[in-house]
């Protein structure tokens, strides 16, 4: 189980690989009890549609299996264009950070 009080936001510092090309996430998260259970977090707000699509290209191509995208309703994604192995949580006008933490609980983590 992931309440605030077992979950830890950062900034990731991490560098991810998208074939020829690197991305760096918006934050990690990670379990406090469990140091191994991390997850990637990605918030797909204010962009515009053309780098919307490039950004989300990038993280299909890194096949991320910890990979959370927090995507404003009004960015218009196509299931398509978002990477299959993502968990995806939809927001309008602000990220539901309990959403994020239910996500977070019910997700197999393999970082």
């Amino acid at each position: 189980m992931c309440s605030r009080r077992n979950a830890r936001c950062s900034d990731t510092g991490s560098t991810i690989a998208a074939g020829d090309t690197l991305v760096f996430p918006d934050f990690a998260l990670r379990h406090r009890s469990a140091l191994g259970r991390k997850w990637l977090l990605e918030i797909v707000g204010f962009w515009t549609p053309d780098y919307v699509a490039r950004k989300l290209a990038l993280y299909r191509a890194a096949h991320l299996s910890n990979l959370i995208l927090c995507i404003d309703e009004s960015r218009n994604c196509a299931e398509a264009d978002l990477p299959p192995e993502a968990l995806v949580v939809w927001f309008r006008r602000r990220v539901d950070a309990a959403a994020v933490l239910r996500m977070v609980e019910t997700a197999h983590c393999l970082s």
